[in-house]
């Protein structure tokens, strides 16, 4: 018999720091929000969900090139808790997937 398994981040490149880190509280909205990686990755797609679930999509900072860090600039954000969502490819064509939870108070 025999299983395969898929880890589509930790083997390839992992997370090593978001900013806003997961479950911060914040008292002031940021402004842009920071990924960073061990191994350089291509950004493909982040998404904030806010409180009402609305999903805004945030152009990379720096579309098509490979980087270990990555900072988008955020729209405007009223106080409410948000998730982040990332895709990203590693140089090794892997997915990579990530998200984060944070709260503006």
């Amino acid at each position: 018999m025999l299983l395969l398994f898929t880890n589509t981040a930790n083997a390839h490149s992992p997370i090593t720091k978001t900013i806003p880190a997961n479950n911060d509280v914040l008292s002031t909205a940021p402004v842009e929000i920071t990924l960073v990686t061990g191994k350089p990755v291509q950004l493909a797609k982040t998404t904030i969900i806010d409180p009402d679930g609305q999903k805004t999509v945030i152009k990379p900072d720096s579309p098509g090139q490979f980087d270990s860090s990555h900072i988008s600039d955020f729209p405007y954000l009223e106080k409410g808790a948000y998730k982040i969502q990332w895709r990203a490819i590693a140089e090794d064509g892997h997915i990579i997937k990530h998200e984060i939870s944070f709260e503006i108070r």
